[in-house]
C-alpha cells in the first residue's frame, strides 16, 4: 500500500487549512480544519491532520509521505513546518516531507487525479489580490500534469474578489453572496468591459471600475448595507457576474483550441461560482467537465496528497477510481451519538419513530425544518445531505424561516437535493450534479411548485442523488417524493451565520438547541425541544 499525507496550510500563512489521505489512489479521509476548531477559515492543520490518522487508524510511522503547501503565495520552510508539529507533539521523520511550493498545482492535481479523464485541460481559477495571478493552464496526461502557456491569461479571481470588497462584504469568501446578488440586476451596466481594459501599468486594480463605478459607490458606503444592497451594488454584481462569464468562456476556448484536449477540469476558488459554471456546461465547448467539491483552498489538501502519490513517487494512473461523492469524514457510531445526546438530555425529548427516513419525510411534509446528521461529513463547502438542515421546497414560508435561523440574507437561494433519475423533469440538465455546483434552469411550468428552491432568475443549485451515492438521504427523497410528487427536498449546510459545518454529534445538537430548528435526526434518533 502507499498512502500520502496531503496538507494545506494556513495559520500564520492564510486560511483554509486541513489533510486528506490518499491510499493507492484514492481519497479516503479529508476534513477542513475549520470543521474541528470550530473557527471559520480556519488556517491550521494539526487538528485535521490527527483526525485523518486516527480517522483511518494509522499512524505516522504508516504514511509513506506528508506533503505541505501553502495558502498563499509565501514560500513554506521546513523548519517551520517542524516547528509547528513539535507544539503539537508530531514528529514527522525530514525524509517524509515534502513541500509543494506551487499553490496552483495543488489545485490542478485536486481536480485532475479525482476525475476520470485519462487526459484534460486543468483551468485553476483561484482568488489573488493581483490582477495578473490566480489564473493558470495545465494539460494532464495519466500521472502528469504540465503547464500549459497562454499570454495574459486573465485574473478572473481577482477581479472578481475586488467587486466584492468593493460591495461591501468583507473578503473573498463571501463571493457567494455576489453571486447570489446578480441575480437580481437588470444590466443597466451592460457594456462595460472590465477585462480588456486592464493595462499593465496598472496591476492592482483595473481602470474600468475605478473610472465608472468607484466614486458612485463610495457614495452609497456611508450608509451601505450589505442585507438590503443598494440598486448600484446590484448592478455592479450583475455586471461582475456577466463579466466573469464571458472571461471564462474566451479563456476556456483558448486552452481548448491550444491543448487540443476535450475534457476540462476546475479548480480554485472561482470553481464554486455554480451560475459560471452551469454558463460554460451550456457552451458545449468541452466534451465533459469536472469540478472537484472542494475546488477552494482546503482542496489543495487533497491535491498534495495527490502531488505526492503521482507527480512526486511516480504511481502509474489508474482510472478505475473517479470522485462520485464528497463524504470522506468519519464516521460517528451509535454510541458516540448516544453520549452526546445524554449530554443534553434535559433539554430533548425523543420523538419515537418506526424509520427515520419515514418519519422525517412526515415532518417535512407538515412543514417542519429538520436537521439532519448522518454517515461520513462531506469534504467542501457544501451540505450535501449529511450534515444539512432540511425543509419542504414547495411551501415559501420555510424559506423565510430557514432565513431567520441561519441569519442570512434574502437574495441568498437554498438548494434543492433532487432524485438523480427525476432532476430532468424539473430542470434543464442531462447528466448529473452531484456535487451541488451548477445553477441550472428550471423549467418554467415547474417553478410555482417548488418556490423555496428556485432563485429569481429562475435556476436552482441542484444536487442530484444516486441510491449508490448516499442510500439513507435517497431513501429520504424518495419517500417524500411519494407522498407529494416532488422528488427533492431543500438543503442547506447545518451551521448558524459565521460558524463552520457541523462535524460531530455534539455539534449538531448545540447547533439544534441554540436555533429555531424544529427537529434534530441524528442516526436513527429523532429529537425534539423540551
Amino acid at each position: 500500500m502507499d498512502r500520502v499525507m496531503g496538507i494545506s496550510c494556513g495559520d500564520p500563512f492564510c486560511g483554509d487549512g486541513g489533510a486528506a489521505l490518499v491510499v493507492d489512489g484514492e481519497p479516503v479521509i479529508a476534513i477542513a480544519e475549520e470543521r474541528l476548531s470550530r473557527k471559520k477559515y480556519d488556517g491550521g492543520f494539526l487538528r485535521s491532520l490527527n483526525y485523518c490518522l486516527s480517522g483511518s487508524n494509522l499512524k505516522v510511522s504508516d504514511i509513506d509521505a506528508f506533503v505541505f503547501s501553502s495558502g498563499s503565495e509565501i514560500p513554506l520552510k521546513y523548519e517551520e513546518i517542524k516547528d509547528l508539529l513539535a507544539s503539537k507533539g508530531i514528529a514527522i521523520p525530514r525524509e517524509k516531507i515534502l513541500i509543494n511550493h506551487s499553490h496552483d498545482l495543488a489545485h490542478a492535481a485536486s481536480s485532475f487525479f479525482c476525475s476520470s479523464f485519462d487526459r484534460a485541460l486543468i483551468a485553476v481559477i483561484d482568488f489573488e489580490e493581483e490582477i495578473f495571478k490566480g489564473t493558470s493552464l495545465y494539460i494532464g496526461i495519466g500521472n502528469e500534469i504540465k503547464p500549459l502557456s497562454l499570454d495574459e491569461l486573465p485574473g478572473v479571481g481577482a477581479v472578481y474578489e475586488y467587486v466584492t470588497r468593493l460591495l461591501g462584504y468583507s473578503s473573498y469568501q463571501e463571493a457567494g453572496k455576489t453571486m447570489a446578488l446578480a441575480a437580481y440586476g437588470t444590466g443597466e451596466l451592460n457594456g462595460l468591459d472590465l477585462f480588456s481594459r486592464i493595462s499593465r501599468t496598472d496591476k492592482h486594480w483595473f481602470s474600468v471600475i475605478k473610472e465608472q463605478m468607484e466614486a458612485r459607490l463610495r457614495r452609497e458606503f456611508s450608509r451601505v448595507n450589505i442585507r438590503k444592497p443598494s440598486s448600484d451594488q446590484i448592478e455592479l454584481a450583475w455586471l461582475i457576474q456577466k463579466e466573469t462569464e464571458k472571461s471564462l468562456l474566451k479563456l476556456i476556448k483558448e486552452g481548448i483550441e491550444a491543448s487540443g484536449e476535450n475534457n476540462l477540469c476546475i479548480a480554485g476558488g472561482v470553481g464554486l461560482n455554480c451560475v459560471a459554471n452551469y454558463f460554460l456546461f451550456r457552451s458545449n465547448l468541452a466534451r465533459s467537465i469536472f469540478i472537484q467539491p472542494a475546488s477552494g483552498d482546503t482542496g489543495q489538501s487533497l491535491g498534495n496528497a495527490y502531488y505526492g502519490y503521482y507527480l512526486a513517487r511516480k504511481n502509474r494512473r489508474l482510472l478505475s477510481y473517479a470522485m462520485d461523492n464528497a463524504y470522506l469524514g468519519i464516521e460517528y457510531s451509535a454510541e458516540d451519538i448516544n453520549r452526546a445526546l445524554e449530554k443534553y438530555s434535559k433539554h430533548l425529548k425523543f420523538i419515537p419513530n418506526d424509520g427515520v427516513e419515514e418519519k422525517v419525510s412526515f415532518l417535512l411534509q407538515e412543514g417542519f425544518i429538520v436537521g439532519w446528521f448522518q454517515g461520513k461529513s462531506e469534504f467542501g463547502p457544501r451540505a450535501l445531505g449529511n450534515r444539512s438542515i432540511l425543509g419542504n421546497p414547495y411551501e415559501k414560508r420555510v424559506k423565510e424561516r430557514i432565513d431567520k435561523i441561519k441569519t442570512r440574507e434574502y437574495y441568498r437561494p437554498y438548494a434543492p437535493s433532487v432524485l438523480a433519475e427525476k432532476a430532468e423533469d424539473f430542470f434543464e440538465l442531462s447528466g448529473e450534479s452531484p456535487f451541488m455546483l451548477m445553477a441550472v434552469k428550471a423549467k418554467k411550468e415547474k417553478i410555482f411548485l417548488i418556490p423555496s428552491v428556485v432563485h429569481v432568475d429562475g435556476t436552482s443549485r441542484i444536487q442530484t442523488v444516486r441510491k449508490e451515492q448516499n442510500s439513507r438521504y435517497y431513501k429520504l427523497i424518495k419517500d417524500f417524493y411519494i407522498n407529494t410528487n416532488i422528488p427533492m427536498i431543500l438543503n442547506t449546510s447545518f451551521n448558524r451565520s459565521g460558524e463552520p459545518i457541523v462535524e460531530t454529534p455534539e455539534d449538531a445538537i448545540k447547533c439544534f438547541l441554540s436555533t429555531d430548528i424544529d427537529y434534530l435526526a441524528l442516526g436513527d434518533v429523532i429529537v425534539g425541544k423540551v
